[in-house]
C-alpha cells in the first residue's frame, strides 16, 4: 500500500530507502518525502516501479490541495464503501472537480494513468476542471500538460499505469508551476504574486516555502566563480550572497535550478528549472552542427566552463579527443546560455 501520510519521526528519506539505487527521479521522491506527503513500505523499500491506484492518488492529491481535506458528500460511487479509508479523500477530490467516475463507479483499485494524473494536477493548480471533461478531454489535458511542463523528463506512455516514482516526477513538475487564483475576462490565468509581482509557485503557496532560483555556481564538484569555494556539502547559486546546506554533484554544476527552503531547511534537493533545455555532445563539432540545422543560436554572452572552472569560447577551437559538451538554454528561448565541457 502506498503510504500517503505525514512522515513519522525517523522515516526514510529518498536516499535511505533500501532500494534507493533503483530510484531514477531522486529529486522528485525526496521532495515529496521531505514535504511529508509519502513514505515507503514497512520493510524500508520504496518500490519505484509499482503502479499507483486511483484511491491512493486521490489521497495524495487531496493532501496536495489542503492540509485537512474534509468530506462534503459529493462522492456517490457504488464501489467506494462508507467505511473505506479513501472515502473522505475521494469525496474531497470529487467535490473540487479533480476526479470523476464512470457509470456511477470510481474504480478505486484500478491503476491511474499518467494522463489522468496530469488532469488532476492541472485542476489542483487552479485550472478549470470543465476543460478536462467530455469529448476531447485527453487532448486538452495533453496540451495544457505540455504547456506546464508536467511531463518533463517523463519517458513512459501517458495512457499506461503511472508508477510511484513517475507520479512523484509529475507532481514535482506541477509544484513548480505558478499557482493560479483566477482568470481575467479574456480567460487568461491570474497568478498568485510575491511582493515584487513575480508569480509564486504552487509549492511556495501551499507549503509556505521560499524559492531561490539561479545557476549552480559552486559545489563540491567545482567552482565557476572567482571567489572561494563553498564549504563541503554546500551549494552556491549565482546572484546570492549565501550558500545552501545541500550537497550537489557535477551534474548540477552550471544548471539553472530552484532551491526551496522551509523553516530554514532545504526541501528535497535543487530542482532543475522546468524551462531549461539541454543537449549533450561528445564532440565540439556537434555544437556547430546544432547551430546549422536548428533554430538554436549561441548567445554572445554565453558562459563557458571547462572541467568545472571558467573558460572562454576559444576553447571550442582547440578541443581534440574525447569530451562531454553540454549546452544549456536556461529559459527555453532557443538561445544557448552556457556551454559546459568536461574531458573524459
Amino acid at each position: 500500500m502506498l503510504l500517503l501520510a505525514a512522515l513519522p519521526v525517523g522515516a526514510a528519506s529518498a536516499d535511505e530507502f533500501t532500494d534507493s539505487a533503483d530510484i531514477t527521479h531522486v529529486e522528485a521522491v525526496r521532495m515529496l518525502t521531505d514535504l511529508g506527503l509519502l513514505s515507503g513500505y514497512s520493510d524500508g523499500s520504496f518500490r519505484p516501479d509499482v503502479p499507483v491506484t486511483r484511491a491512493q492518488i486521490a489521497k495524495l492529491i487531496a493532501l496536495l490541495s489542503t492540509e485537512s481535506p474534509a468530506a462534503s458528500g459529493a462522492a456517490d460511487f457504488a464501489d467506494v464503501a462508507e467505511d473505506s479509508w479513501a472515502l473522505s479523500y475521494i469525496d474531497y477530490c470529487a467535490a473540487q472537480g479533480i476526479v470523476s467516475g464512470s457509470g456511477g463507479l470510481f474504480r478505486p483499485d484500478d491503476p491511474v494513468t499518467a494522463l489522468e494524473l496530469c488532469k488532476m494536477l492541472l485542476v489542483v493548480l487552479g485550472n478549470d476542471p470543465a476543460r478536462y471533461t467530455g469529448a476531447g478531454w485527453d487532448e486538452n489535458v495533453r496540451t495544457d500538460a505540455d504547456s506546464c511542463h508536467l511531463l518533463r523528463e517523463f519517458s513512459g506512455s501517458v495512457s499506461a499505469a503511472v508508477t510511484r516514482e513517475n507520479a512523484c516526477l509529475l507532481i514535482l513538475n506541477a509544484l513548480q508551476n505558478p499557482a493560479v487564483h483566477g482568470f481575467d475576462e479574456n480567460g487568461r490565468a491570474l497568478y498568485v504574486l510575491d511582493e515584487l509581482r513575480n508569480p509564486r509557485t504552487y509549492l511556495e503557496v501551499r507549503f509556505d516555502a521560499v524559492r531561490y532560483s539561479g545557476v549552480v555556481a559552486a559545489n563540491d564538484a567545482g567552482n565557476l566563480t572567482d571567489g572561494a569555494a563553498p564549504e563541503a556539502g554546500m551549494t552556491r547559486l549565482a546572484g546570492y550572497n549565501r550558500d545552501f546546506a545541500i550537497a550537489t554533484d557535477r551534474a548540477l554544476l552550471g544548471r539553472m535550478v530552484n532551491i526551496y527552503v522551509q523553516n530554514r531547511q532545504v526541501l528535497g534537493v535543487p530542482c532543475e528549472a522546468l524551462e531549461e533545455t539541454s543537449d549533450v555532445f561528445t564532440r565540439a563539432d556537434n555544437l556547430r552542427q546544432l547551430l546549422q540545422v536548428s533554430d538554436y543560436t549561441l548567445s554572445d554572452a554565453a558562459a563557458y566552463y571547462y572541467n568545472g572552472a571558467r573558460a572562454d569560447s576559444s576553447l571550442l577551437l582547440t578541443l581534440a579527443g574525447s569530451y562531454t559538451v553540454t549546452v544549456l538554454d536556461y529559459t527555453g528561448d532557443l538561445t544557448i546560455d552556457a556551454v559546459l565541457i568536461y574531458s573524459e
